[in-house]
């Protein structure tokens, strides 16, 4: 499985001129990325790569993190988690693969303090469209990060069709709302506690899918999100593993 990694780089204007903010995104991992392989980035690589850069870049990744390989699924895919956590990731949302059986284990092991078999600094997930658990409840539907005088906010939407992909047995009692309805009220929410200060950048990281002429809402993939909510600056998006740019896409 290949680690799909992604750089951003965009200039926004700050309070005291313009600021190039970079982006660095990875998505649909299923495990891999602990290790340096032919096929795949590693998060040690991903995280010299962060580094390297000033002012530190924002570090994202859409979900489908833990399953995948037989060592992820062996380990609930604490390898990987813990590589994330000591990278620094700022923030992640979930995939529809979290939702079977390591749901819970993964939430607690990227948000939880370091000790014992977990190293690095927590990752903030960010959840705005799924509820129904105390895990899941606790969650915050976004957070907001800072860069030089940027002010980035980012919320998390995950696919309503995980109903369907992951196993219902998981997942009894779960509500996944629509994205554009909740997208529409988190970014008014975001706009509405910014009133004095400057508005953020607003980005929406989701693991819902992209496929071309299937935009209508109650398909809930990103394509249909964007375009009929005000107010989102950058779509970041995973699931469907598809190639958008270059060769092949």
């Amino acid at each position: 499985v290949s680690m799909l990694v992604f750089l951003i780089c965009t200039a926004f204007t700050a309070w005291a001129g313009e600021v190039t903010l970079t982006i660095l995104h990875t998505n649909d991992s299923h495990g891999a990325g602990a290790e340096v392989t032919k096929k795949a980035f590693s998060y040690a690589q991903i995280a010299a790569l962060a580094d390297s850069i000033t002012p530190r870049p924002v570090l994202l990744d859409a979900g489908d993190i833990v399953e995948g390989s037989v060592f992820a699924s062996e380990t609930e895919g604490l390898l990987s988690i813990n590589a994330m956590r000591l990278a620094g990731y700022d923030a992640v949302t979930l995939g529809n693969h979290e939702f079977n059986r390591f749901r819970k284990s993964t939430i607690e092991r990227l948000t939880g303090a370091a000790g014992g078999s977990l190293k690095g600094n927590a990752v903030t997930i960010v959840n705005a469209n799924v509820s129904g658990s105390s895990e899941l409840d606790k969650l915050p539907a976004y957070t907001i990060i800072e860069r030089d005088g940027v002010r980035i906010g980012v919320f998390g939407l995950t696919t309503t069709s995980t109903m369907g992909t992951a196993n219902p047995a998981h997942n009894k009692g779960l509500t996944f709302e629509h994205g554009i309805t909740v997208a529409e009220s988190t970014v008014a929410e975001m706009k509405a506690l910014s009133a004095n200060k400057r508005s953020p950048i607003i980005l929406a990281l989701g693991h819902m899918g992209f496929e071309q002429g299937m935009s209508e809402p109650e398909y809930d993939l990103s394509e249909a999100v964007a375009p009929q909510v005000d107010g989102i600056d950058l779509v970041i998006d995973a699931d469907v593993h598809q190639v958008m740019l270059g060769a092949g896409s």
